[in-house]
């Protein structure tokens, strides 16, 4: 069936950058919150447990060196990480026939952004388990 005239639909070239610019905005969101998560969060969990003298498991420190990478390169982690994310969905959405493909992509990015969000907090409640894993 074909589209209206004037109506941008899902193959045009508007239709493309409104889902490039909705797809990258809702990356960009995720990616965000993960670095507050890293940045904010992460530190003030390394604090209390380096006052309370714990000796943390390996995925918290794990979690630790995370967040130190992320408070030192940041600024240069998240530009970089959005623009390779912008580029593979574009270049995806560029050929006609794969966006379903562009959609895989986007939702293994948030997917696996969602999964490091989820396995960053565990790591950090490990140590309130009263026998944790080394």
């Amino acid at each position: 069936m074909a589209e209206p005239e004037g109506h941008p639909g899902h193959g045009s070239p508007s239709g493309v950058r409104r889902a490039t610019v909705l797809t990258m905005a809702a990356h960009g969101t995720v990616l965000v919150a993960l670095a507050a998560l890293l940045v904010i969060v992460v530190p003030m969990y390394e604090e209390m447990y380096g006052d309370a003298r714990l000796t943390l498991p390996a995925r918290t420190r794990a979690a630790v060196h995370a967040s130190n990478l992320a408070r030192q390169y940041g600024f240069l982690l998240l530009p970089a990480l959005l623009g390779a994310d912008a580029g593979v969905f574009v270049l995806l959405r560029a050929h006609r026939g794969t966006r379903a493909l562009s959609v895989v992509w986007s939702l293994a990015v948030l997917g696996a952004l969602l999964l490091y969000a989820v396995l960053t907090i565990l790591a950090l409640r490990l140590p309130f388990l009263p026998r944790y894993p080394t």
